[in-house]
């Protein structure tokens, strides 16, 4: 899994064959992958799953420590900083924030897919907190806003991985999740200009 998450974080997943994935795994039986995982599509899932198992047990952790009623920047803080805590400290340079790049923006992958529940119940938990926080917006701003902020997190961090592997200097990740929930936060709660609300009502979409 560790080798299939580096090719595809690097090629992206289209670009990436089984019989690849089973050699430069060391494996001399091509068939190994598809006889363990199926499917490129079932060995992407197993990669994917066994990163949001970790990542959202650690965010759960985080969860249960906020109070009642967690503001904006906890909320935040939990939705990126068990991401950020995987860059760089598995086995030397890692590549899950680019793998992530790769497989989340894919059409037709479902972060919260049915089959997922278990890998992303702290995850859920982080979009519905931030959801009823940003409850005065206008329902399709509202979405909208929080996959900005899923994109610009991600696209964040696997630059920030990239150029560590690369040995670029690189702020500590500290600084980055804090500056970056300063982004998100800053996003998040801009207001709704005049504009913006015109083209809603033009398009009757003013409210959820």
């Amino acid at each position: 899994m560790k080798v299939a998450e580096r090719l595809l974080g690097e090629r992206g997943i289209g670009a990436v064959s089984l019989r690849e994935i089973a050699a430069a795994a060391g494996q001399r039986n091509n068939s190994a992958v598809a006889y363990q995982f199926g499917s490129r599509q079932g060995l992407i899932e197993a990669v994917f799953e066994y990163r949001m198992a970790r990542n959202d047990e650690r965010r759960r952790a985080m969860l249960a420590a906020m109070p009642p009623q967690p503001g904006t920047r906890d909320l935040l803080e939990a939705f990126f900083l068990p991401m950020a805590e995987s860059i760089g400290h598995d086995d030397g340079v890692s590549w899950h924030a680019r793998f992530l790049r790769q497989v989340v923006f894919e059409p037709g992958f479902d972060v919260f897919a049915p089959g997922r529940l278990d890998v992303s119940t702290g995850l859920r938990a982080v979009i519905t907190g931030l959801s009823h926080r940003l409850a005065h917006l206008p329902g399709p701003i509202r979405g909208r806003r929080l996959l900005q902020v899923w994109q610009m997190v991600i696209h964040s961090l696997a630059d920030h991985e990239a150029q560590l592997a690369h040995r670029a200097a690189v702020m500590p990740i500290p600084l980055l999740v804090a500056d970056l929930v300063d982004c998100a936060e800053a996003v998040l709660v801009a207001p709704v200009s005049a504009d913006t609300r015109r083209e809603l009502d033009r398009i009757g979409r003013n409210g959820d």
